[in-house]
């Protein structure tokens, strides 16, 4: 479950949303009333792991955001497409195109 991004048995959506909302509350006990008010029941040691494990997952993303600048596709050709999760990228392929 975990490749799936399931954080403590919330899904990626459901754990965003509650590290967004305690991370906008002054306190997780406010956060956690919130969350009461809205339906989701949930502690606040729940709500500091999944926060936390977010807030790493967004450090992870912001370094390899960070490297990843060096490469450019400046003045180049690039097409990408996006489709159900599955990335692909199109490669010029060696030969001659046939029609």
């Amino acid at each position: 479950m975990t490749l799936l991004g399931v954080i403590a048995h919330h899904t990626p959506l459901a754990a965003s949303d509650i590290a967004q909302l305690a991370a906008a509350m002054c306190s997780f006990t406010e956060a956690v009333f919130i969350l009461e008010q809205r339906g989701c029941v949930i502690d606040i040691k729940t709500l500091r792991s999944i926060t936390y494990h977010v807030a790493d997952k967004s450090r992870i993303v912001q370094q390899a955001n960070m490297a990843l600048k060096s490469h450019t596709v400046e003045g180049k050709r690039c097409a990408v497409s996006v489709d159900d999760g599955r990335i692909r990228t199109r490669v010029p392929k060696r030969g001659k195109k046939t029609v």
